[in-house]
């Protein structure tokens, strides 16, 4: 105990011996040149270790602002996208609106037809309406007074729309006149065709004449537009004549149809 105490004593003294020498000698200036050695051999280093410090600063601070800039552009991007997806959706309300004030100015009620969007086209449509909409099948679909198709599938959010000049396809129709006009069939032809037959050789029928449905089938209503004539072709000697039809619309260019309430 008393060594250890006594070596402490002695390490306390030599370092006030140290202590004050090296105080004295830099009160006498003859630290000076010691000093000055040392402050210039070690500026070369301070520089390098300051504009490390000032570079990594700056490059921290360049990072941040980029990080903040990706942020900011990731939330424009969502904020554009949205706005797009608003506006294609305000388009596809204002092509039904517009579809449901045309088709108002024809005579089915239109309070009870359902509005449906053209998702697919092609040999048939596909809308974005089915079961869950009430819609069965065999119902009409019209846009304003022009017969679209019917409906032949359907599935629990989409049903697929069968179209006049689907092959199998069969409708009564009626050429428009003054009084009553000729009467036939309207069939399906490979190529989307449409083809109007069995009208009685000694009627009247003219490219340009409008045929409408006759309605006979109690699926379509009566007066739709089917198509007009395009071409009658020749039935020298036969009891019926025939003509093709071409339809009043661009099909692949529906985008909002109605489907009509079936017919009692």
């Amino acid at each position: 105990m008393q060594r250890a105490t006594l070596k402490n004593l002695q390490t306390f003294i030599l370092l006030s011996i140290f202590t004050f020498s090296l105080f004295f000698l830099d009160r006498s200036n003859l630290l000076y040149y010691p000093k000055y050695g040392v402050t210039y051999l070690l500026n070369p280093l301070q520089k390098i270790i300051l504009d490390t410090k000032n570079s990594l600063v700056f490059e921290l601070s360049i990072l941040g602002k980029v990080r903040y800039l990706n942020l900011e552009n990731r939330a424009l991007k969502e904020q554009l996208f949205q706005i797009e997806n608003d506006l294609v959706e305000f388009k596809d309300i204002q092509k039904e609106n517009e579809a449901l004030k045309k088709q108002f100015d024809y005579d089915l009620n239109a309070k009870e037809l359902l509005p449906a969007q053209v998702i697919s086209q092609g040999e048939e449509f596909i809308i974005d309406k089915g079961s869950s909409s009430g819609i069965e099948k065999d119902q009409v679909v019209i846009l304003q007074n022009t017969l679209v198709g019917k409906i032949e599938n359907v599935y629990p959010n989409s049903s697929t729309v069968s179209l006049p000049s689907t092959t199998n396809s069969e409708i009564s129709a009626e050429v428009l006149s003054e009084g009553r006009g000729p009467q036939g069939l309207v069939f399906g032809r490979f190529g989307n065709e449409l083809l109007l037959d069995k009208i009685l050789a000694e009627e009247s029928l003219e490219v340009g004449d409008l045929v409408v449905t006759l309605g006979e089938e109690k699926i379509y209503p009566k007066g739709l537009i089917i198509g007009k004539v395009d071409k009658v072709l020749d039935s020298k000697g036969e009891p019926f004549k025939s003509a093709v039809l071409k339809p009043l619309i661009d099909y692949d260019q529906i985008s909002t149809v109605f489907v009509v309430p079936r017919i009692n």
